[in-house]
C-alpha cells in the first residue's frame, strides 16, 4: 500500500510536468528542474506519533523513485526525493518545508503527511509557487479551491474527502446492521 501511494504521487509529477501549470496570475516556479533531474520534497512523520505510517510511506516513495529512475526517469530526468521528518508537529513541518523550498529548491511537495502538518505548511508551499501534490490527508483544505486565491490552483489531492468516506461507511453500516436506533459519537 505504501509503495502504491509513492508511485501514485510520483506519477502525478509526470502529469504536472506535461500539463500547463495554471493561469497567468498564479505564481509558479521551475526551481528544482534541470536537464538532469527533478527535485521533489516531502515531510513525513518519521519520529512522531504516527511514525508507523510515516516510515513505510517514505520508504514506498523512495522505492518508487528508484523504480522510475531505473526506467530512465521522467523525460530523461532522474528524480531526487528529499525526505524531512516533521514528527507530526506543525512547527517542524513548516521549518522542513521552508528548508525544502529555500535551500533544497524543490520543484514540488509530494505526499506530505498529516492534516495539521500539511495545513501549517500549505501557504508556504503555495506562496512559493511550488505545487502541492497528493498530501496524505483527506481534509477539505487540500482539495477545496478558493477562486480568490490563485495559488490554490497549485494543490492537487487524490484521497476521498473525510466527509464522503464517513458518509459511505455510515450508509454501509446502517444497511448492513439495520439498527433500530443508530447514533454517532464525535
Amino acid at each position: 500500500m505504501t509503495y502504491a501511494h509513492g508511485l501514485t504521487a510520483l506519477t502525478g509529477v509526470a502529469l504536472v510536468l506535461a500539463a500547463p501549470m495554471a493561469l497567468a496570475q498564479t505564481k509558479t516556479t521551475n526551481q528544482g528542474i534541470s536537464d538532469a533531474e527533478i527535485v521533489l520534497g516531502t515531510h513525513e512523520d518519521l519520529s512522531g506519533p504516527v511514525k508507523g505510517w510515516g516510515v513505510p510511506v517514505a520508504n514506498g516513495m523512495k522505492m518508487a523513485v528508484e523504480e522510475i529512475n531505473a526506467a530512465g526517469g521522467i523525460n530523461g530526468r532522474k528524480i531526487r526525493l528529499i525526505v524531512e521528518d516533521s514528527g507530526y508537529d506543525p512547527k517542524r513541518a513548516v521549518l522542513a518545508t521552508q528548508k525544502l523550498i529555500e535551500k533544497d529548491q524543490v520543484f514540488s511537495m509530494v505526499g506530505a503527511m498529516g492534516s495539521p502538518t500539511v495545513l501549517a505548511a500549505q501557504d508556504t508551499v503555495l506562496d512559493a509557487g511550488v505545487t502541492q501534490l497528493f498530501p496524505l490527508t483527506s481534509a477539505e483544505f487540500t482539495f477545496k479551491l478558493d477562486p480568490a486565491k490563485p495559488q490554490d490552483r497549485l494543490k492537487f489531492a487524490n484521497l476521498l474527502p473525510y466527509v464522503e468516506s464517513t458518509r459511505a461507511a455510515l450508509k454501509y453500516m446502517v444497511d448492513w446492521k439495520k439498527p433500530k436506533k443508530p447514533c454517532i459519537m464525535h
